[in-house]
This record gives structure tokens, C-alpha cells and sequence, in this order.
């Protein structure tokens, strides 16, 4: 049964070396800019932000409960980890496709929630919301570079910015293979992702 969960260890990534929950990220670089020509910013979907919040929750709990080292043999928590996430993509699709979701801060939203899949075409899509959260005016930009770096995880490529991390064996996150030659340090800035000279 463990091994039905190794790709679990997989969504920590995200989590990487800061300190800084994905919430607390969002608080700090994320704003949200009326669209060109228009006088207010689009509703927020409340439903959209619970599912955000809940999806956060989970993981403030793995970190508060001590990282992944903690929690990887608890199949109890394991399993309700699982469920709860597949139950908060399951809604999030049904957001998408009854048009629900109209701010950039929703799309950002979506975006987490689709990462946290285990399906490489989740991860794209998680990538084409952040995108649109982008176009929205929202600064979605280190999750348009992560959701990217997991696609190529997921289908046998070297991620190209650097955003993926995985936990070893004594609870520290490491920073996996990157393709070193698409993207500079320069650009990684430009998209709030580490150096990759911070590695050494």
C-alpha cells in the first residue's frame, strides 16, 4: 500500500526549502490589477477561495505535524490527504466548466488545487490557469513556473526553473535535476524562483 503513495511525497514539492507557506507567498507578491479599460476587478468566487484555504490547510498540518518525514507512514492521514484532494479537483472542474470562476485570484486558485493532481495533463492545466490568472493582472507567476517544472517531471523531463523539491531521507527538501541551459538565474527572478547558484 506505501507504494500507491510515493507520488504523494511528489506534492510536498512545492512546499521547497522556504519557510513561507504557498497562503502566506500569495498574501506577500500577489496583487490583483483591474483589467485594462475596466473600473473593478471581477467577484472573487467564495467557494473557490474555501477550496484554496482547505487545500493549504492540509499541508500547514504535514508542516505544523513535521514534515513529510512525520507523516509518511500514517496511511490514515495518507488516504484522507488523498481524497480530499481528488474532492477539491473534482469541484474546482465543475467551477471551470459552469464558467464560475471570473478574478485572476480564482484562476491562481485553480491552479494550486489542479498541482496538487497526480496527472500530468492536470499539471498542464494547472499551468494554462495560472497563465490566465496572469492575463488577469494577477502576479501568478512562481506557480506558472512550478506548475510547468511538474509537467515535465511528469512525463520524464528535467524541470527548466528549478521550483520542484523533494523530501530526502533526513526530512530535507532538495531541489531536483533542472535543465540548466533554457533558463537563467536572471529570468528565475523574474519569476520569484530561487537561483540556482542558492543550491551550492
Amino acid at each position: 500500500m506505501r507504494s500507491s503513495y510515493c507520488a504523494i511525497a511528489i506534492l510536498l514539492a512545492v512546499m521547497g526549502a522556504s519557510a513561507h507557506s504557498q497562503d502566506e507567498q500569495a498574501s506577500k507578491h500577489n496583487t490583483t490589477i483591474p483589467a485594462e479599460g475596466s473600473s473593478k476587478t471581477p467577484p472573487v468566487n467564495p467557494e473557490m477561495q474555501d477550496l484554496f484555504l482547505a487545500d493549504q490547510a492540509i499541508r500547514h498540518e504535514i508542516e505544523k505535524r513535521g514534515g513529510w518525514i512525520a507523516v509518511k507512514d500514517d496511511m490514515t492521514f495518507l488516504q484522507r490527504w488523498e481524497r480530499e484532494d481528488a474532492e477539491r479537483l473534482r469541484r474546482t472542474k465543475e467551477l471551470l466548466e459552469m464558467d464560475m470562476l471570473k478574478s485572476g485570484i480564482d484562476f491562481y486558485r485553480a491552479a494550486f488545487i489542479f498541482q496538487h493532481s497526480k496527472k500530468p495533463e492536470d499539471f498542464l492545466k494547472a499551468h494554462h490557469l495560472s497563465v490566465i490568472a496572469i492575463s488577469k493582472g494577477y502576479n501568478a507567476r512562481w506557480i506558472s513556473a512550478a506548475t510547468l517544472d511538474r509537467y515535465l517531471q511528469a512525463i520524464g523531463k528535467r524541470q527548466i526553473y528549478g521550483t520542484q523539491y523533494l523530501a530526502n531521507e533526513a526530512g530535507k527538501y532538495v531541489r531536483q535535476p533542472v535543465e540548466p541551459e533554457i533558463v537563467s538565474d536572471a529570468e528565475r527572478a523574474q519569476l520569484n524562483v530561487p537561483a540556482l547558484t542558492e543550491d551550492k
